[in-house]
């Protein structure tokens, strides 16, 4: 972490001749402190453009010696910069920093087409990292940062040459940087919502971050988790943040929470969309569990759309079974693999057109269905017009299902006659039919079948 006591631009007995033999600058030797502020006084033509020239790497015939610290860069605004008087000011500042710009429009331009396409997009923020190359973070990065223990390391979260950011503790001066940086982003782009990482309360020993204990000394020693006065988590503050977010993209708005290894339910019920089993678990090498057996975060709240994250759940080598068997488990608990592959979009392809978001949804646990087996599962997304029965095989081998449907347990509207649909194939069924006799399907191994049945 760079500190107010680091060098980081010096220049060493630096001198200037300008042809034939006037010399302006001569021996010049300086050094510059990391946030330091210097002023340059001088006569008119004493040299101090000329010295600011070859700080800013524009003049580079110059006696001497020049050395900049790794990580930064020179800039200089000139005393009279040669113009475009056809341009706005706008536009001149604007081609000074082109390459952002031109990056700033393409995002722009990728949200518009996915928009255009019906795809509601969100960007990604993380709610507990912050790069060390930004202002920010050199400015505040110790004061702002989320401490773990009595060491006073902060920790960065790396991965293959270079890391996505130092962590930070939502109980300080990030918060509110936090969250006025995200009204900025929503502000000047037309995104629908946020995609938010890093969703759980992290133990923190800060302690500029508890009042009254601001001047402790940080002592190895005193962090002690059960015993510490200046030990906190910040998940009360992380509520606060998603439940502005909420306000902040309104009713409407696109919320995403991914969750980091723990499910969260406070924190969910402001979500849209949940992306869950990043990591904690064991991989699948071999074969998937049961329904029953899969961990919460996979199958808590299943009334939030969810996506479960293929790499934190499979091995890379996993055979084809495997992924089969996750994806049919992802279909009969309203979850989809994420990201999506050529396996899922085969699978949820009968749901094509239909807007799941109206359905209220039953999972094998609590559905109105029985399945014929124990190898088959079943599961209902209904609303007043329609059920869609989803008939899970869960076996290699292929079976016929005969699934059974207690009508009156859904919100299917009361009829004497339903038309029930699978594939091309339609037919009329009583309620008592459907009780009784339930829907015969043929479902291939590790695979499911849609049965869509509406009032006739």
């Amino acid at each position: 972490m760079t500190s107010d006591t680091q060098v980081i631009y010096s220049m060493m007995r630096v001198g200037k001749i300008y042809p034939p033999n006037k010399q302006v600058l001569r021996d010049i030797s300086l050094s510059y402190f990391h946030g330091a502020k210097i002023g340059v006084l001088g006569l008119n033509g004493s040299g101090k453009s000329t010295l600011l020239r070859i700080m800013a790497g524009k003049d580079p015939d110059y006696l001497g010696e020049i050395a900049i610290s790794k990580g930064y860069s020179v800039g200089m605004l000139e005393q009279e910069p040669q113009l475009d008087v056809s341009k706005t000011v706008l536009e001149v500042i604007r081609e000074g920093v082109q390459p952002i710009v031109d990056l700033l429009a393409e995002y722009d331009r990728v949200i518009r087409e996915c928009q255009e396409h019906g795809i509601r997009v969100a960007t990604y923020f993380s709610n507990k990292e912050l790069h060390p190359t930004v202002e920010a973070y050199k400015q505040h990065g110790e004061e702002w940062a989320r401490l773990p223990d009595d060491t006073w390391e902060q920790l960065h979260n790396a991965y293959s040459g270079d890391e996505f950011g130092a962590q930070m503790c939502l109980r300080s001066g990030w918060m509110e940087f936090h969250k006025a940086y995200i009204d900025k982003v929503l502000t000047h782009h037309a995104l629908d919502g946020t995609y938010y990482d890093w969703n759980v309360a992290l133990y923190c020993h800060n302690t500029r971050h508890v009042p009254g204990h601001e001047q402790d000394a940080m002592e190895p020693g005193c962090g002690d988790w059960a015993h510490s006065p200046a030990g906190h988590w910040d998940m009360e503050e992380l509520l606060d943040l998603v439940m502005w977010t909420r306000e902040r993209v309104g009713p409407e708005g696109l919320m995403i929470i991914h969750n980091t290894m723990v499910p969260m339910a406070a924190i969910e019920n402001f979500g849209d969309g949940i992306v869950a089993m990043e990591w904690g678990y064991a991989r699948l090498s071999s074969g998937a569990p049961a329904l029953e057996d899969l961990p919460l975060e996979w199958s808590f709240m299943g009334h939030r759309a969810r996506g479960v994250i293929g790499y934190g759940c499979l091995e890379e080598d996993a055979p084809e079974r495997v992924h089969r068997q996750m994806t049919v488990r992802s279909v009969l608990t309203a979850s989809v693999p994420w990201p999506a592959d050529a396996l899922a979009l085969q699978m949820f392809a009968p749901f094509k057109g239909k807007d799941l978001t109206r359905y209220r949804f039953a999972d094998p646990r609590w559905a109105p269905v029985t399945p014929g087996d124990c190898d088959t599962a079943a599961a209902v997304y209904h609303k007043a017009d329609e059920v869609l029965l989803v008939i899970g095989n869960l076996a290699q081998d292929e079976r016929t299902v005969r699934c059974r449907l207690d009508v009156a347990s859904t919100d299917l509207a009361a009829a004497e006659q339903y038309t029930v649909r699978i594939g091309e194939t339609e037919r009329s069924m009583t309620p008592k039919q459907l009780a009784d006799d339930g829907v015969e399907a043929v479902v291939e191994g590790d695979s499911v079948v849609l049965v869509e049945i509406r009032v006739k």
